[in-house]
C-alpha cells in the first residue's frame, strides 16, 4: 500500500519544521501551527506583563507570535513582515490581532522576558500540533507477561 501526502498543496513556509523527510510535514498548515502557540501561550501566561503595559496587545498573542517565529526561524523582522502579508490574514485571525501588527523591538522583548521558558513553551506547542488536544501517557515496562 502507498501512501501519498498532499506536499504539491502548500508552500514551504506553511509546513511544519520537524524535519524536512518527515510525513507530517506536509499535513500540518500555519493555522495549525498559530492555533497551537496561541493556545499554549493563553494556558500558560497572565493576559499582562505588567498592570501598566499600554494593552495593545495582550502577553500571550506576543508570546504566541515569538514562538511561531521561533518554530519557522525568522528574525523578528521577518515575522512582522511576514504577519503584515495579506495572505496571513487567517492568522492574524487565530491570533485576534485585528490590523495592528506588533514592531519587531515589541517581539524582541517579550522574547527577552519569557527567555527563561521559551524553550519549554516551544516544545509544548510542538506536542500540541502533532498529538492535539490529546493528553499524552507514556507508559514503560521492563516486561511483558500475558498472564491472566
Amino acid at each position: 500500500m502507498t501512501v501519498h501526502f498532499a506536499a504539491n498543496t502548500m508552500t514551504t513556509s506553511q509546513r511544519l519544521f520537524i524535519r524536512q523527510d518527515h510525513p507530517l510535514q506536509s499535513l500540518v498548515s500555519e493555522d495549525d501551527v498559530t492555533r497551537a502557540a496561541y493556545a499554549v501561550a493563553r494556558e500558560s501566561l497572565p493576559r499582562y506583563s505588567h498592570s501598566k503595559s499600554p494593552h495593545h496587545f495582550t502577553f500571550p498573542q506576543l508570546a504566541a507570535c515569538v514562538l511561531i517565529g521561533s518554530h519557522y526561524s525568522m528574525s523578528y523582522r521577518e515575522l512582522m513582515i511576514w504577519l503584515s502579508q495579506s495572505e496571513r490574514e487567517r492568522v492574524r485571525q487565530i491570533l485576534e490581532l485585528g490590523r495592528r501588527i506588533p514592531d519587531a523591538s515589541t517581539l524582541s522583548r517579550v522574547a527577552k522576558r519569557m527567555d527563561d521558558q521559551l524553550q519549554s513553551l516551544s516544545e509544548t506547542m510542538r506536542r500540541k500540533i502533532i498529538f492535539g488536544e490529546r493528553d499524552i501517557v507514556a507508559v514503560e515496562t521492563d516486561e511483558f507477561s500475558s498472564r491472566n
